[in-house]
């Protein structure tokens, strides 16, 4: 019985979580597409080069629904899944209509797609050979979001990986900081750890923007 509890409670009905549960089959479909079939994969890659040479620019969108294998898919989709449930399903469900939940998934979704894209495109536009994929942008955007539109939230207990934390902005910070320190402990690494800063920074500032009493109730928790 607890097992079940626990199961439905991760994952609600399909009626309660048709965007998040949509985009998790379609970024599987169109990864395993990808891994089979060499078209599909080319098509949808994103090189910075050819985005600016041969204004391929609907791949700034495109890439982030290939990965590089199974891993690297699977992690993405796990991780997305959680931050995304709470977009639709817990925080914003108490707030907003479902047409606004829509329009600010959508929004949230292709700002932290396309954005990091198209600034590591402009840095990397002379590199031949480089090419980068995966749906990493939006994982860390909806990862950002959701920890810090409710900042002063309780978990019930702490973080299990970093059990001195309590609230969720603490959270948010410290993996903030660790994010911006990957690039300079793992140099040689080829993840493009740039995506997972820009996108976690950029679903930081979305949550701001969407809910601006947070940052009173922060600045009230500090100073009383």
């Amino acid at each position: 019985m607890v097992i079940l509890q626990i199961s439905m409670s991760m994952f609600p009905k399909i009626n309660e979580l048709p965007l998040t549960y949509t985009l998790c089959l379609t970024i599987l479909l169109t990864s395993v597409a990808g891994f089979y079939f060499k078209k599909v994969r080319q098509v949808l890659l994103l090189h910075p080069f050819e985005v600016f040479a041969k204004k391929k620019y609907y791949t700034l969108f495109t890439s982030a629904f290939i990965h590089r294998g199974w891993v690297h898919l699977l992690v993405n989709i796990y991780i997305f899944y959680g931050a995304a449930r709470d977009v639709e399903y817990i925080i914003l469900e108490e707030r907003f209509p479902y047409k606004m939940i829509v329009l600010i998934y959508a929004l949230l979704l292709l700002v932290s797609i396309i954005l990091p894209n198209l600034i590591i495109s402009a840095v990397k536009k002379t590199e031949l050979a480089y090419t980068t994929l995966g749906f990493s942008g939006a994982v860390f955007g909806f990862l950002g979001f959701s920890l810090l539109y409710l900042p002063l939230d309780h978990p019930e207990k702490p973080y299990k990986v970093l059990p001195f934390l309590y609230y969720s902005y603490e959270f948010a910070w410290v993996l903030l900081l660790i994010l911006i320190l990957m690039p300079i402990v793992f140099k040689k690494s080829k993840t493009n750890h740039w995506v997972h800063i820009l996108g976690f920074m950029i679903g930081l500032l979305v949550a701001m923007v969407i809910r601006p009493e947070l940052v009173k109730e922060l600045w009230r928790h500090f100073y009383n």
